[in-house]
């Protein structure tokens, strides 16, 4: 695994726990703060669409597990 695909992974997997931890809203702000960042620093004023789309299936699928989490808490 080269070095470009770990650290996506990586940026998937805090969106991932920020969104479970604290709610999808959290989740898609530090994505919004963080590739606003990115944009700005690296990618010449373009938004990388790749990491948008990452991180946001990343928030979907951390509110969806919190979701799912909630309910089964409420048949305790």
């Amino acid at each position: 695994m080269n070095k470009r695909t770990k650290r996506n992974l990586m940026g998937m997997a805090v969106y991932f726990l920020i969104a479970v931890l604290f709610g999808g809203g959290f989740g898609l702000l530090a994505l919004i703060v963080h590739e606003d960042n990115d944009r700005c620093h690296y990618y010449n004023g373009e938004w990388n669409r790749g990491d948008v789309a990452r991180g946001c299936l990343a928030v979907a699928l951390a509110v969806a597990v919190r979701h799912i989490f909630c309910l089964n808490s409420l048949n305790w």
